[in-house]
């Protein structure tokens, strides 16, 4: 599995050890899924105002999101996963918890979603929802 990280903002707000804990975190969700070995993820991190000008760009929302998923029809690239570290910074502190484990809620959601899963339909959002907390539950340990 590949591993491509892109660093949209000024790379001295992200260290060494983000971008070590995003790459060992995709490849483990990736073979949970059971992803294919040569699959490839790209993952960019960006801040508000980047994630705002996709928002509107793919989805015509105007306004900055924590996460935006990108599938790729090839059968050996997973999709793009863009995440605002602004957005999952104010979330983590709102929802009392470590930066990387919002990090890693994040990037749960956005690799389940590039796999085909999705929220539209209270269904589909329960069973995205359910995975999504069984993901978690396996990386409790890192987070205390």
């Amino acid at each position: 599995m590949e591993i491509l990280i892109s660093v949209l903002i000024d790379e001295s707000e992200v260290s060494e050890e983000l971008l070590k804990f995003i790459k060992e975190l995709s490849e483990e969700v990736m073979r949970m899924e059971d992803c294919q070995l040569d699959a490839e993820l790209s993952v960019a991190l960006t801040d508000d105002e980047g994630i705002k000008e996709l928002n509107s760009t793919y989805r015509g929302i105007d306004s900055p999101t924590d996460v935006l998923s990108f599938p790729q029809e090839d059968e050996h690239i997973l999709g793009d996963i863009v995440i605002s570290l602004e957005t999952a910074k104010r979330q983590a502190m709102e929802g009392g918890h470590f930066f990387h484990e919002e990090i890693c809620i994040l990037l749960i959601h956005g690799i389940l979603h590039l796999i085909g899963y999705d929220h539209e339909e209270d269904e589909e959002a329960e069973e995205m929802e359910t995975r999504e907390r069984e993901i978690k539950a396996k990386f409790k340990k890192l987070f205390p």
